[in-house]
């Protein structure tokens, strides 16, 4: 028993040690990241000068707003049964009338680069068929062009020189005979009578 004793006291305590305690944590105070209420107010407020400055003075703009929504919807209205084609003939009459009617430019591929008459022409033909001004919209206008034929390009002839497009050209807009000229092959009196005059055709045969 003494024995166990004195071994007892020979051994050495060994202190162990708690690891300190871990500092709490404290979150930041919260910081607010945003545009404050008053300049949201400011920056409102001259956006809407910007577009009524665009509205007065770009016509595509008056022309997107008193036109084109306004008269979609009384189409919508007013021919709840016409097909897209025919509301939109409707509305824009000769000029969309030529486009997918006489040209039928579905049936051209997506990556298409036509060559449609010079502007001064187009006009001229317009005129000549007593078609209803569209304003900056119509033929002659390649935005307007580009808005149904995409992803189809559009290059005028009058663009010769100014066009890089010109040099790619895939396809001819025949309009009332204009353009079998432009074409590397002779298409026979029998087809142009039949086209009327009016085709997009491949400018390669």
């Amino acid at each position: 028993m003494s024995k166990k004793k004195s071994t007892a006291q020979n051994v050495k305590k060994v202190k162990i040690n708690n690891p300190p305690p871990q500092a709490k944590f404290v979150p930041p105070n919260s910081v607010q990241v945003g545009i404050p209420f008053h300049l949201n107010i400011f920056l409102l407020f001259i956006t809407i000068i910007v577009l009524f400055v665009l509205y007065k003075s770009v016509p595509g703009y008056a022309w997107v707003k008193d036109g084109l929504i306004k008269d979609n919807l009384d189409m919508i209205k007013k021919y709840p049964k016409a097909s897209y084609d025919d509301k939109v003939i409707a509305k824009q009459g000769f000029d969309y009338a030529v486009l997918v009617k006489a040209l039928n430019f579905r049936e051209t591929p997506d990556d298409a680069v036509i060559l449609f008459p010079p502007v001064s022409w187009i006009d001229t033909l317009k005129q000549k068929n007593n078609a209803m001004k569209l304003g900056p919209a119509g033929l002659t206008n390649k935005n307007w062009l580009r808005y149904f034929v995409y992803p189809r390009q559009i290059v005028y002839e009058n663009q010769k020189e100014t066009s890089p497009l010109y040099k790619k050209i895939t396809h001819v807009a025949v309009m009332a005979g204009w353009g079998y000229d432009k074409l590397n092959y002779t298409v026979p009196d029998s087809i142009k009578i039949a086209q009327n005059g009016y085709k997009i055709l491949p400018i390669k045969n």
